[in-house]
Protein backbone atom coordinates (compact mmCIF):
# COMPACT_ATOMS: atom_id res chain seq x y z
CA UNK A 1 0.00 0.00 0.00
CA UNK A 2 1.54 3.35 -1.21
CA UNK A 3 2.19 6.02 2.04
CA UNK A 4 -0.48 8.68 1.15
CA UNK A 5 -3.22 5.59 1.45
CA UNK A 6 -1.38 4.05 4.07
CA UNK A 7 -1.75 7.37 5.97
CA UNK A 8 -5.38 7.73 4.60
CA UNK A 9 -6.46 4.59 6.37
CA UNK A 10 -4.86 5.52 9.54
CA UNK A 11 -7.31 8.90 9.75
CA UNK A 12 -9.91 7.10 8.91
CA UNK A 13 -9.45 3.81 11.12
CA UNK A 14 -8.90 6.70 13.99
CA UNK A 15 -11.72 8.99 12.91
CA UNK A 16 -14.20 5.33 13.28
CA UNK A 17 -12.61 4.49 16.57
CA UNK A 18 -12.98 8.15 18.18
CA UNK A 19 -16.80 7.70 16.39
CA UNK A 20 -17.58 4.69 18.11
CA UNK A 21 -16.09 5.80 21.13
CA UNK A 22 -18.37 8.76 21.47
CA UNK A 23 -21.66 6.97 20.41
CA UNK A 24 -20.84 4.27 23.23
CA UNK A 25 -20.87 6.90 25.82
CA UNK A 26 -24.57 8.24 24.44
CA UNK A 27 -23.34 12.09 24.81
CA UNK A 28 -25.20 12.27 21.24
CA UNK A 29 -28.42 10.79 23.34
CA UNK A 30 -30.40 14.59 23.98
CA UNK A 31 -33.71 16.20 22.55
CA UNK A 32 -34.64 16.69 18.86
CA UNK A 33 -36.94 19.85 17.77
CA UNK A 34 -39.27 20.82 15.39
CA UNK A 35 -39.31 24.60 13.54
CA UNK A 36 -41.45 26.43 12.00
CA UNK A 37 -42.20 30.06 11.70
CA UNK A 38 -45.11 30.48 14.02
CA UNK A 39 -43.94 29.27 17.23
CA UNK A 40 -40.14 29.12 16.34
CA UNK A 41 -39.27 25.84 17.48
CA UNK A 42 -40.14 23.39 19.97
CA UNK A 43 -38.81 20.03 21.56
CA UNK A 44 -40.22 17.40 19.20
CA UNK A 45 -43.23 15.31 20.58
CA UNK A 46 -43.01 11.71 22.05
CA UNK A 47 -39.15 11.08 22.41
CA UNK A 48 -37.06 9.96 25.75
CA UNK A 49 -33.25 9.35 26.21
CA UNK A 50 -30.57 9.37 28.94
CA UNK A 51 -28.04 11.74 27.98
CA UNK A 52 -24.23 10.23 28.88
CA UNK A 53 -26.65 7.10 29.89
CA UNK A 54 -27.05 9.17 33.12
CA UNK A 55 -28.97 12.71 32.21
CA UNK A 56 -32.73 11.04 31.48
CA UNK A 57 -35.19 13.01 29.34
CA UNK A 58 -38.59 12.49 27.96
CA UNK A 59 -41.16 14.70 26.39
CA UNK A 60 -44.87 13.48 25.50
CA UNK A 61 -47.06 14.29 22.81
CA UNK A 62 -47.58 17.46 24.22
CA UNK A 63 -43.81 18.34 23.78
CA UNK A 64 -43.93 18.95 27.80
CA UNK A 65 -41.19 17.61 29.47
CA UNK A 66 -43.41 14.84 31.45
CA UNK A 67 -45.07 12.03 31.07
CA UNK A 68 -48.06 11.80 29.21
CA UNK A 69 -50.39 14.55 29.55
CA UNK A 70 -52.82 13.46 32.02
CA UNK A 71 -54.42 16.39 33.80
CA UNK A 72 -56.34 17.48 37.08
CA UNK A 73 -57.95 20.52 35.92
CA UNK A 74 -58.62 21.22 39.38
CA UNK A 75 -55.03 21.21 40.80
CA UNK A 76 -52.78 20.91 38.35
CA UNK A 77 -50.34 23.57 37.00
CA UNK A 78 -48.72 24.29 33.72
CA UNK A 79 -45.38 25.80 34.16
CA UNK A 80 -43.64 27.48 31.10
CA UNK A 81 -40.47 28.99 30.09
CA UNK A 82 -37.21 28.70 28.34
CA UNK A 83 -34.04 27.16 29.46
CA UNK A 84 -34.77 27.63 33.17
CA UNK A 85 -37.55 25.44 32.83
CA UNK A 86 -36.17 22.89 30.59
CA UNK A 87 -33.01 22.12 32.37
CA UNK A 88 -31.18 21.00 29.43
CA UNK A 89 -28.76 18.26 29.10
CA UNK A 90 -27.00 18.37 32.37
CA UNK A 91 -29.86 17.89 34.54
CA UNK A 92 -31.25 14.87 35.44
CA UNK A 93 -35.05 14.67 34.55
CA UNK A 94 -36.34 14.33 38.09
CA UNK A 95 -33.61 17.51 38.87
CA UNK A 96 -35.35 19.42 36.65
CA UNK A 97 -37.82 22.45 37.82
CA UNK A 98 -40.92 20.73 36.77
CA UNK A 99 -40.67 17.51 39.04
CA UNK A 100 -39.18 20.29 41.84
CA UNK A 101 -41.89 22.03 41.43
CA UNK A 102 -44.35 19.10 41.48
CA UNK A 103 -42.76 17.64 44.72
CA UNK A 104 -42.65 21.35 46.74
CA UNK A 105 -46.99 21.63 45.17
CA UNK A 106 -47.85 17.74 46.36
CA UNK A 107 -49.49 17.99 42.40
CA UNK A 108 -48.98 17.37 38.82
CA UNK A 109 -46.79 20.21 37.29
CA UNK A 110 -46.90 20.07 33.64
CA UNK A 111 -42.96 21.91 32.06
CA UNK A 112 -43.30 23.28 28.44
CA UNK A 113 -40.27 24.85 27.58
CA UNK A 114 -37.04 25.63 25.16
CA UNK A 115 -33.57 26.80 25.48
CA UNK A 116 -33.87 30.56 24.42
CA UNK A 117 -38.01 30.81 24.31
CA UNK A 118 -39.38 34.79 24.68
CA UNK A 119 -42.36 35.56 25.93
CA UNK A 120 -43.79 35.27 22.87
CA UNK A 121 -42.67 32.19 21.93
CA UNK A 122 -44.51 30.74 25.25
CA UNK A 123 -47.61 32.63 24.25
CA UNK A 124 -47.80 31.41 20.67
CA UNK A 125 -47.89 27.54 22.42
CA UNK A 126 -50.78 28.82 24.44
CA UNK A 127 -52.34 29.92 21.69
CA UNK A 128 -52.13 26.96 19.90
CA UNK A 129 -52.72 24.47 22.59
CA UNK A 130 -56.05 25.49 23.93
CA UNK A 131 -57.39 22.41 25.18
CA UNK A 132 -53.68 22.31 27.46
CA UNK A 133 -54.99 25.45 29.48
CA UNK A 134 -58.80 24.51 29.70
CA UNK A 135 -57.29 20.83 31.26
CA UNK A 136 -55.05 22.86 33.97
CA UNK A 137 -55.84 25.01 37.14
CA UNK A 138 -53.16 27.85 36.31
CA UNK A 139 -50.93 28.80 34.05
CA UNK A 140 -47.13 29.75 35.58
CA UNK A 141 -44.88 31.65 33.84
CA UNK A 142 -41.02 32.07 34.73
CA UNK A 143 -39.59 35.03 32.88
CA UNK A 144 -36.10 36.62 32.65
CA UNK A 145 -35.53 40.17 31.47
CA UNK A 146 -34.72 38.58 28.25
CA UNK A 147 -37.60 37.25 27.53
CA UNK A 148 -39.25 40.45 26.57
CA UNK A 149 -38.05 41.35 23.26
CA UNK A 150 -38.72 39.57 20.29
CA UNK A 151 -39.81 36.16 19.80
CA UNK A 152 -37.07 33.55 19.22
CA UNK A 153 -35.90 31.81 15.72
CA UNK A 154 -35.10 28.34 14.82
CA UNK A 155 -30.92 29.51 13.98
CA UNK A 156 -29.31 26.25 13.32
CA UNK A 157 -28.63 22.57 14.43
CA UNK A 158 -25.63 23.20 17.23
CA UNK A 159 -28.22 24.86 19.66
CA UNK A 160 -31.59 23.12 18.72
CA UNK A 161 -30.75 20.29 16.39
CA UNK A 162 -33.94 18.37 14.58
CA UNK A 163 -31.81 15.57 13.25
CA UNK A 164 -28.87 13.68 14.95
CA UNK A 165 -25.95 14.02 13.36
CA UNK A 166 -24.06 11.27 10.71
CA UNK A 167 -20.51 12.46 12.37
CA UNK A 168 -21.40 13.30 16.03
CA UNK A 169 -17.20 13.93 16.56
CA UNK A 170 -17.32 16.95 14.09
CA UNK A 171 -20.92 18.08 15.81
CA UNK A 172 -19.83 18.08 19.18
CA UNK A 173 -16.20 19.71 18.16
CA UNK A 174 -18.44 22.85 16.66
CA UNK A 175 -20.48 22.82 19.32
CA UNK A 176 -17.97 22.72 22.26
CA UNK A 177 -15.00 23.18 20.98
CA UNK A 178 -14.38 25.08 17.80
CA UNK A 179 -17.64 26.79 16.21
CA UNK A 180 -16.41 27.67 12.88
CA UNK A 181 -19.58 28.65 10.94
CA UNK A 182 -21.33 30.41 13.67
CA UNK A 183 -25.38 30.63 14.26
CA UNK A 184 -26.26 34.21 12.26
CA UNK A 185 -29.68 35.13 11.02
CA UNK A 186 -33.04 32.59 10.67
CA UNK A 187 -33.44 32.30 7.49
CA UNK A 188 -36.58 33.99 6.29
CA UNK A 189 -39.09 30.37 5.94
CA UNK A 190 -38.16 29.93 9.43
CA UNK A 191 -38.43 33.59 10.80
CA UNK A 192 -41.44 34.35 13.82
CA UNK A 193 -42.71 38.02 12.30
CA UNK A 194 -42.66 40.71 14.21
CA UNK A 195 -45.41 41.43 17.13
CA UNK A 196 -46.19 42.56 20.31
CA UNK A 197 -46.14 40.64 23.38
CA UNK A 198 -48.84 43.04 25.40
CA UNK A 199 -51.10 42.81 22.88
CA UNK A 200 -50.69 38.85 22.74
CA UNK A 201 -50.56 38.84 26.35
CA UNK A 202 -54.16 40.65 26.93
CA UNK A 203 -55.56 38.49 24.29
CA UNK A 204 -54.05 35.31 25.66
CA UNK A 205 -55.92 36.68 29.45
CA UNK A 206 -58.92 37.44 27.98
CA UNK A 207 -59.37 34.07 25.59
CA UNK A 208 -62.08 31.27 26.88
CA UNK A 209 -59.42 28.88 27.85
CA UNK A 210 -57.50 31.19 30.02
CA UNK A 211 -61.02 32.31 32.18
CA UNK A 212 -61.22 31.59 35.54
CA UNK A 213 -57.33 29.84 35.36
CA UNK A 214 -54.58 31.41 38.25
CA UNK A 215 -52.43 32.91 36.48
CA UNK A 216 -48.96 33.80 38.09
CA UNK A 217 -45.16 35.04 36.58
CA UNK A 218 -41.98 34.16 38.27
CA UNK A 219 -39.95 36.88 37.59
CA UNK A 220 -36.24 34.60 37.80
CA UNK A 221 -33.19 37.22 37.76
CA UNK A 222 -29.57 36.22 35.61
CA UNK A 223 -26.25 36.42 38.07
CA UNK A 224 -25.50 39.97 37.32
CA UNK A 225 -29.25 41.15 38.40
CA UNK A 226 -28.92 38.86 41.36
CA UNK A 227 -25.88 41.01 42.66
CA UNK A 228 -26.93 44.22 41.74
CA UNK A 229 -30.08 45.74 42.68
CA UNK A 230 -30.26 48.80 40.37
CA UNK A 231 -29.92 45.94 37.79
CA UNK A 232 -32.30 43.81 39.36
CA UNK A 233 -35.11 46.92 39.31
CA UNK A 234 -34.29 48.50 35.81
CA UNK A 235 -33.73 45.61 33.74
CA UNK A 236 -36.31 42.75 35.48
CA UNK A 237 -38.65 44.27 37.74
CA UNK A 238 -39.49 47.20 35.88
CA UNK A 239 -41.52 44.87 33.39
CA UNK A 240 -44.08 44.01 36.76
CA UNK A 241 -46.01 47.32 35.90
CA UNK A 242 -45.86 46.49 32.16
CA UNK A 243 -47.49 42.99 33.22
CA UNK A 244 -50.17 44.15 35.32
CA UNK A 245 -51.35 46.95 33.08
CA UNK A 246 -52.11 43.92 30.56
CA UNK A 247 -53.56 41.83 32.88
CA UNK A 248 -51.65 40.11 35.31
CA UNK A 249 -52.23 40.65 39.11
CA UNK A 250 -50.07 42.58 40.67
CA UNK A 251 -50.24 40.11 43.82
CA UNK A 252 -49.59 37.13 41.43
CA UNK A 253 -46.43 38.29 40.30
CA UNK A 254 -43.41 37.34 42.25
CA UNK A 255 -39.56 38.64 41.82
CA UNK A 256 -37.22 35.54 42.81
CA UNK A 257 -34.40 38.28 43.19
CA UNK A 258 -36.40 39.63 46.33
CA UNK A 259 -36.05 36.15 48.35
CA UNK A 260 -33.91 36.01 51.12
CA UNK A 261 -32.83 32.40 50.37
CA UNK A 262 -32.05 33.05 46.47
CA UNK A 263 -28.30 33.68 46.48
CA UNK A 264 -25.54 34.41 43.72
CA UNK A 265 -24.28 30.78 44.83
CA UNK A 266 -27.31 29.01 43.50
CA UNK A 267 -26.32 29.72 39.33
CA UNK A 268 -23.89 27.32 38.05
CA UNK A 269 -22.97 29.92 34.70
CA UNK A 270 -24.27 33.34 34.72
CA UNK A 271 -28.34 32.58 34.68
CA UNK A 272 -28.96 28.83 34.95
CA UNK A 273 -29.24 27.38 38.49
CA UNK A 274 -27.73 24.47 39.87
CA UNK A 275 -29.44 21.50 40.69
CA UNK A 276 -29.97 22.78 44.15
CA UNK A 277 -30.61 25.99 43.02
CA UNK A 278 -33.75 24.60 40.83
CA UNK A 279 -34.98 23.12 44.14
CA UNK A 280 -35.45 25.89 46.49
CA UNK A 281 -36.40 28.07 43.41
CA UNK A 282 -38.90 25.69 43.08
CA UNK A 283 -39.68 26.25 47.09
CA UNK A 284 -39.83 29.63 46.41
CA UNK A 285 -42.44 29.22 43.50
CA UNK A 286 -44.72 26.60 45.03
CA UNK A 287 -45.24 29.04 48.22
CA UNK A 288 -49.09 30.29 47.87
CA UNK A 289 -48.51 32.95 50.40
CA UNK A 290 -48.80 36.39 48.84
CA UNK A 291 -45.46 37.28 46.56
CA UNK A 292 -42.94 39.62 48.44
CA UNK A 293 -43.62 43.13 47.37
CA UNK A 294 -41.84 44.92 44.77
CA UNK A 295 -41.07 48.24 46.71
CA UNK A 296 -40.05 50.68 44.20
CA UNK A 297 -42.99 50.78 42.15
Amino acid sequence: MKKPLKVAAFFLSLTLFVEGGLRATAIGDFPLYEANSEIGYIPKKSQSGSFLWRNDWQFNSKSMGAPEFTPNRAVDTLLIGDSIVLGGNTYRQKERLGPQLSNALGHAVWPISAGSWALRNELTYLRTHPEVVRDVAGVTFVLNSGDFGAASSWACEETHPRTYPVVLSVYLLKKYVYDWSPCGEALPSMQVPPGDWKKELREFLASEPARGKSIRVILYPDKAEMENPQALRDELEVHSPELVAQGIDAAAIRSVGRDPRWKPAYYKDVIHPTVEGMRVLAKIIGETEAPLALQHY
